[in-house]
């Protein structure tokens, strides 16, 4: 989780600064955490990131003692993972925001957009831009699914992903 918090603070300070200018914290949500159970894949307890004067100001009250456990909702088993990454769908298309940045681990994006760990390559800070299927309200089944709208960023003289869209960095 700390390396995906540090990545949301270096690639995106601008949008950082707009979303406390408007009096919105950065969500944390610990059901974005790795999917592995190995120890560089577990969290540390919430006290301890708070503590952290690099993630001052970012909203750690989704964080429950036991999300770092790797049991139960948090387990690290296919139907687990599944039924997490549906979570995360869910929640998504529920917030009122139109536009929302997910910076996640590779194995967990892939779970989230794919619905299993394809093991498809995601570069390091690679932008790209989903859209769901159907609307709540069409949602018969109640999976959320996503689909790819595009890549947004890619720094073409080097053939590298950026992390720079001016799209999300306030800039448009």
């Amino acid at each position: 989780m700390r390396r995906a918090l540090s990545t949301t603070l270096i690639a995106y300070p601008t949008l950082r600064k707009r979303l406390e200018e408007q009096g919105k914290p950065i969500v944390i949500l610990p059901q974005l955490q790795e999917v592995n159970n190995l120890p560089c894949d577990t969290g540390f307890p919430r006290e301890r990131l708070e503590a952290n004067p690099e993630y001052t100001g970012l909203d750690f009250s989704h964080l429950t003692p036991d999300w770092t456990s790797k049991q139960g909702f948090y387990g690290y088993d296919v139907p687990t993972l599944q039924a997490r990454a549906r979570w995360n769908r869910r929640w998504l298309r529920e917030r009122p925001e139109k536009e929302i940045v997910v910076v996640a681990h590779g194995d967990c994006l892939r779970y989230i957009t794919e619905g299993y760990n394809s093991h498809a390559p995601w570069e390091n800070v690679e932008v790209r831009e989903y859209t769901f299927v159907v609307d709540e309200e069409d949602d018969v089944d109640g999976e959320a699914v996503l689909t790819r709208v595009k890549k947004v960023v890619q720094d073409s003289s080097q053939g590298q992903p950026s992390s720079s869209s001016d799209r999300f960095q306030g800039k448009y």
